[in-house]
């Protein structure tokens, strides 16, 4: 199948296409667009050409990404946690829109090769928020994650892999934080000095690495 001429890298085109491919997604590829908020994994919302129904054609949209294994170092693990925390929403609550990570031949939600580790997912429509200070965006916010625990109030926890030790663990990370700036210049700015600045304010009012600030 050949790469519609767009403002696209046809090498980026063509992986992507390979990685539609692995994951069983009908229709010709017509394009996609990299997703740059965030910075963990290579984002990108492919889409596709489907018919409505009428004879008419339309976009379906997948977002695919490339999964940063070096943050992620446990990624089987991850996407076997995804898999069965997604699959109970979606059995408990079908008409309800959710994450749904579609599988291989192989019957697994992700696709490693040469070029990295992959997964796809469907594609939702979303608007992200750096900062806010709308009171009813944060209310809906946390209505949706309320809704979201409620969904998972069955769910066994047990059954997850713990993919990264101490992830939560604020106070290995404080301890971490005070070695990091030990014996180290304090920089006038950026990222340093901004730990040296809550470094010191942390001590300077004798607060516990746990206690928010």
């Amino acid at each position: 199948m050949s790469i519609p001429e767009m403002d696209m890298n046809p090498e980026i085109a063509r992986k992507l296409l390979e990685v539609g491919e692995e994951f069983r997604i009908e229709g010709p590829f017509f394009s996609y667009e990299e997703i740059k908020m965030g910075n963990v994994n290579h984002t990108y919302k492919v889409n596709y050409i489907r018919d409505d129904g009428t004879g008419m054609a339309k976009i379906k949209s997948f977002l695919v990404q490339r999964v940063n294994t070096y943050a992620f170092q446990h990624p089987i693990e991850l996407m076997q946690n995804i898999d069965r925390v997604t699959e109970h929403i979606r059995e408990k609550c079908p008409n309800t829109k959710s994450l749904h990570f579609h599988h291989t031949k192989h019957g697994v939600n992700y696709l490693m090769d040469h070029d990295g580790f992959w997964r796809l997912s469907n594609y939702v429509p979303s608007v992200t928020f750096d900062t806010c200070d709308d009171l009813n965006v944060v209310r809906s916010a946390g209505e949706a994650f309320g809704d979201f625990q409620l969904m998972l109030a069955d769910f066994d926890a047990n059954s997850l892999f713990y993919t990264i030790p101490d992830f939560h663990n604020t106070r290995k990370r404080y301890e971490k934080l005070k070695e990091d700036m030990a014996g180290r210049p304090v920089q006038s700015c950026g990222r340093g000095a901004r730990r040296a600045r809550l470094a010191a304010f942390r001590r300077g009012r004798g607060l516990p690495p746990d206690r928010p600030l």
